[in-house]
């Protein structure tokens, strides 16, 4: 899949919009292979069968990724400083479950690897929270969700915003 580096890649620059997120040539979907026995949603655009899913983030804790052939949404939720709830379902059409045998092993199988290779992460940048503190840290420029998500805590916490997106938090 193509990341996304900076806002001017979003459509009009607005985290809260839609991102195509393209998969390599030659495949249609979030599976092992790239493949799906599955049909796909009527009413796709030449554009949507080609990136094979967007995106839609739906801030602060939830978002959507549409395939060509699923729905997946993504739920977040923290339970404290050092604990947080992951909810991940898998939508179809009930003519698809009506019409097919679905292997959920298989439809699920690469978002599940994906999902564990991020937990791992997660759970690495978490041992930092008995760190001492810091008042501020570096930012990488493909990190500007997480200075929105700072920025958005700040402003309900009422404290000053800092939009420096060179680096700065």
């Amino acid at each position: 899949a193509k990341g996304l580096d900076s806002l001017k890649e979003l459509p009009e620059g607005d985290p809260m919009k839609s991102a195509h997120s393209y998969l390599a040539e030659g495949k249609e979907t979030w599976s092992p292979d790239g493949h799906t026995p599955l049909p796909h949603f009527d009413g796709l655009t030449e554009e949507e069968h080609e990136s094979g899913m967007t995106f839609a983030d739906f801030v602060p804790g939830v978002f959507m990724v549409a395939h060509v052939d699923y729905l997946r949404s993504v739920h977040i939720l923290p339970l404290g400083p050092e604990q947080t709830q992951l909810t991940v379902n898998w939508l179809l059409p009930i003519t698809t479950i009506a019409s097919h045998d679905v292997d959920m092993d298989r439809l699920t199988r690469f978002a599940r690897q994906v999902v564990a290779e991020d937990q791992l992460v997660c759970e690495l940048n978490q041992a930092g929270l008995h760190c001492q503190p810091q008042k501020q840290g570096v930012l990488m420029p493909q990190e500007h969700g997480v200075l929105w998500f700072d920025n958005w805590v700040r402003e309900r916490l009422g404290e000053a915003i800092m939009s420096d997106t060179s680096g700065q938090t």
